[in-house]
Protein backbone atom coordinates (compact mmCIF):
# COMPACT_ATOMS: atom_id res chain seq x y z
CA UNK A 1 0.00 0.00 0.00
CA UNK A 2 1.39 3.74 -0.90
CA UNK A 3 -0.15 6.29 1.81
CA UNK A 4 0.55 9.67 0.81
CA UNK A 5 -0.49 12.43 3.51
CA UNK A 6 -0.92 15.89 2.24
CA UNK A 7 -0.27 15.34 -1.42
CA UNK A 8 0.52 18.25 -3.73
CA UNK A 9 -1.78 19.23 -6.30
CA UNK A 10 -1.81 16.50 -9.10
CA UNK A 11 -1.23 13.83 -6.70
CA UNK A 12 -4.18 11.67 -8.57
CA UNK A 13 -2.31 11.62 -11.96
CA UNK A 14 0.98 11.44 -10.31
CA UNK A 15 -0.20 8.06 -8.72
CA UNK A 16 -2.15 6.81 -11.29
CA UNK A 17 -0.58 3.10 -11.54
CA UNK A 18 -0.60 3.10 -7.66
CA UNK A 19 -3.98 3.87 -7.74
CA UNK A 20 -5.40 1.75 -10.64
CA UNK A 21 -4.05 -1.68 -8.88
CA UNK A 22 -6.10 -0.30 -5.61
CA UNK A 23 -2.86 -0.15 -3.48
CA UNK A 24 -3.18 4.29 -3.30
CA UNK A 25 -4.28 5.60 0.21
CA UNK A 26 -4.40 9.74 -0.33
CA UNK A 27 -4.82 11.89 3.40
CA UNK A 28 -5.99 15.75 2.56
CA UNK A 29 -6.43 16.24 6.52
CA UNK A 30 -2.78 17.07 7.85
CA UNK A 31 -1.68 21.05 7.67
CA UNK A 32 2.14 20.27 8.73
CA UNK A 33 4.33 17.76 9.38
CA UNK A 34 3.29 16.79 12.55
CA UNK A 35 -0.32 16.31 11.34
CA UNK A 36 0.74 14.12 8.41
CA UNK A 37 2.04 11.44 10.98
CA UNK A 38 -0.63 12.08 13.06
CA UNK A 39 -3.36 11.88 10.74
CA UNK A 40 -1.76 8.77 9.33
CA UNK A 41 -1.37 6.87 12.42
CA UNK A 42 -4.11 5.01 13.24
CA UNK A 43 -4.97 3.92 9.58
CA UNK A 44 -1.31 2.48 9.50
CA UNK A 45 -2.19 0.50 12.97
CA UNK A 46 -5.30 -0.79 11.32
CA UNK A 47 -3.77 -1.94 7.85
CA UNK A 48 -0.93 -3.29 10.16
CA UNK A 49 2.12 -1.60 8.81
CA UNK A 50 5.58 -2.87 10.81
CA UNK A 51 7.54 -0.25 8.41
CA UNK A 52 7.05 3.03 6.50
CA UNK A 53 8.82 4.33 3.56
CA UNK A 54 9.81 8.43 4.67
CA UNK A 55 10.51 10.46 1.54
CA UNK A 56 10.11 13.66 1.72
CA UNK A 57 13.35 16.65 0.31
CA UNK A 58 16.42 16.23 2.33
CA UNK A 59 16.12 19.77 3.79
CA UNK A 60 12.95 18.53 5.25
CA UNK A 61 14.35 15.35 6.12
CA UNK A 62 15.79 15.88 9.73
CA UNK A 63 12.75 17.08 11.16
CA UNK A 64 10.23 14.58 9.19
CA UNK A 65 12.79 12.27 10.79
CA UNK A 66 12.72 13.47 14.43
CA UNK A 67 8.95 13.41 14.11
CA UNK A 68 8.92 9.71 12.81
CA UNK A 69 11.00 8.56 15.66
CA UNK A 70 8.67 9.68 18.35
CA UNK A 71 5.47 9.26 16.48
CA UNK A 72 5.68 5.94 14.83
CA UNK A 73 7.48 4.59 17.49
CA UNK A 74 4.61 4.79 19.48
CA UNK A 75 2.89 1.95 17.68
CA UNK A 76 6.42 -0.22 16.99
CA UNK A 77 6.21 1.39 13.20
CA UNK A 78 9.73 1.45 12.05
CA UNK A 79 10.69 4.01 9.13
CA UNK A 80 13.62 4.09 6.49
CA UNK A 81 14.25 7.90 4.99
CA UNK A 82 14.43 7.59 1.78
CA UNK A 83 14.92 11.63 0.92
CA UNK A 84 13.70 12.60 -2.91
CA UNK A 85 17.02 12.33 -5.41
CA UNK A 86 17.76 15.78 -6.63
CA UNK A 87 15.27 17.48 -4.19
CA UNK A 88 15.64 20.71 -2.57
CA UNK A 89 18.54 20.93 0.17
CA UNK A 90 18.52 24.51 1.01
CA UNK A 91 17.25 26.31 2.84
CA UNK A 92 18.38 24.58 5.73
CA UNK A 93 15.27 24.08 8.03
CA UNK A 94 16.19 25.60 11.56
CA UNK A 95 17.01 23.79 14.50
CA UNK A 96 14.20 25.59 16.65
CA UNK A 97 10.96 23.54 13.98
CA UNK A 98 12.50 19.96 14.78
CA UNK A 99 12.79 21.05 18.31
CA UNK A 100 8.91 22.51 18.61
CA UNK A 101 7.99 19.82 16.29
CA UNK A 102 9.41 17.27 18.74
CA UNK A 103 7.46 18.65 21.70
CA UNK A 104 4.14 18.66 19.77
CA UNK A 105 5.03 15.08 18.82
CA UNK A 106 5.66 13.95 22.64
CA UNK A 107 2.66 16.16 23.37
CA UNK A 108 0.58 13.94 20.29
CA UNK A 109 2.40 10.57 21.92
CA UNK A 110 1.22 10.63 25.45
CA UNK A 111 -2.13 12.90 24.88
CA UNK A 112 -3.46 12.34 21.67
CA UNK A 113 -3.65 16.28 20.83
CA UNK A 114 -1.77 16.88 17.67
CA UNK A 115 -3.29 21.12 18.01
CA UNK A 116 -4.03 20.57 13.98
CA UNK A 117 -6.62 22.97 14.74
CA UNK A 118 -4.00 25.74 16.10
CA UNK A 119 -1.60 24.53 13.36
CA UNK A 120 -4.19 25.18 10.99
CA UNK A 121 -5.33 28.40 12.08
CA UNK A 122 -1.86 29.63 12.66
CA UNK A 123 -1.66 29.84 8.75
CA UNK A 124 -4.29 31.77 8.22
CA UNK A 125 -3.83 34.50 10.83
CA UNK A 126 -0.47 34.57 11.47
CA UNK A 127 1.62 35.49 14.90
CA UNK A 128 -1.04 36.68 16.62
CA UNK A 129 -3.17 33.79 16.70
CA UNK A 130 -0.24 32.04 17.85
CA UNK A 131 0.16 34.02 20.77
CA UNK A 132 -3.52 33.25 21.88
CA UNK A 133 -2.77 29.70 20.65
CA UNK A 134 -0.07 29.41 22.52
CA UNK A 135 -2.04 29.99 25.32
CA UNK A 136 -4.77 27.86 24.81
CA UNK A 137 -2.37 24.98 23.85
CA UNK A 138 -0.87 25.40 27.64
CA UNK A 139 -4.14 25.35 28.74
CA UNK A 140 -5.01 22.23 27.13
CA UNK A 141 -1.62 20.18 28.43
CA UNK A 142 -2.21 21.59 31.74
CA UNK A 143 -5.80 20.30 32.08
CA UNK A 144 -4.88 16.80 30.48
CA UNK A 145 -1.24 16.33 32.66
CA UNK A 146 -2.83 18.05 36.10
CA UNK A 147 -6.13 18.34 36.65
CA UNK A 148 -6.76 14.41 35.03
CA UNK A 149 -4.67 12.39 37.67
CA UNK A 150 -6.03 14.93 40.31
CA UNK A 151 -9.71 14.00 38.95
CA UNK A 152 -9.09 10.04 39.02
CA UNK A 153 -7.64 10.30 42.09
CA UNK A 154 -10.12 12.54 43.67
CA UNK A 155 -12.95 9.57 42.09
CA UNK A 156 -10.78 6.93 43.65
CA UNK A 157 -10.89 8.57 47.22
CA UNK A 158 -14.54 9.28 47.15
CA UNK A 159 -15.14 5.89 46.08
CA UNK A 160 -12.93 4.60 49.02
CA UNK A 161 -14.81 7.12 51.90
CA UNK A 162 -18.00 6.23 50.47
CA UNK A 163 -17.43 2.60 50.64
CA UNK A 164 -16.02 3.18 54.32
CA UNK A 165 -19.30 4.85 55.32
CA UNK A 166 -21.50 1.71 53.56
CA UNK A 167 -22.51 3.59 50.58
CA UNK A 168 -23.01 1.80 47.58
CA UNK A 169 -20.01 2.59 45.25
CA UNK A 170 -21.59 3.59 41.36
CA UNK A 171 -18.65 5.24 40.28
Amino acid sequence: LVFVSSPAAGAEERYRLVSQAGRLRLSFDAVDTVTNFSTLYQVLLAAKVTKVLLVTSPYHMPRAEAIASIMLGAGDISFEPKPVPDGLTVPVEPSWKTWRDSLRSWIWRCTGMDFRFLAGNLKNFGWRFAALGAAISAAFIWAACCLRPRFFKLRKYISLVGARNGEADDI
